[in-house]
């Protein structure tokens, strides 16, 4: 048990210093950039790398919007315009089956219960 114990305390004495920099000096955010800016021109990279980042980001956020327009047309489409497209009587948990498919095929289901209304 005393040995067990001496090298846990040995093992957090090596450890101890590096937490303790961390704890003490935290990198800011710009800090960061300039650390990461600095190593990439020691290894021959510019900043173009950076572009293909920003281009998967503007992705992203169109796919975010693109799902988000996605569920507030679904949930619309599944609350009032079903019995417009379908004049049957539709159960809640057929409405609740329909807005997946609603949210992802948005453009489709908007353009049907547009025409459905005229």
């Amino acid at each position: 048990m005393v040995y067990l114990l001496e090298q846990t305390t040995s093992l957090f004495l090596l450890v101890a210093p590096a937490l303790r920099r961390e704890i003490d000096a935290p990198l800011s955010v710009m800090s960061n950039i300039k650390i990461a800016h600095s190593v990439s021109r020691r290894h021959g990279r510019s900043c173009r790398a950076r572009v293909g980042v920003t281009n998967a980001m503007i992705l992203l956020v169109g796919l975010a919007l693109y799902a988000a327009a996605g569920v507030v047309i679904a949930v619309a489409f599944a609350v009032f315009g079903v019995t417009r497209v379908q004049p049957m009587p539709v159960s809640v948990g057929a409405r609740v089956l329909i807005v997946p498919g609603a949210a992802a095929l948005w453009p489709y289901v908007l353009v049907r219960w547009l025409k459905s209304i005229r």
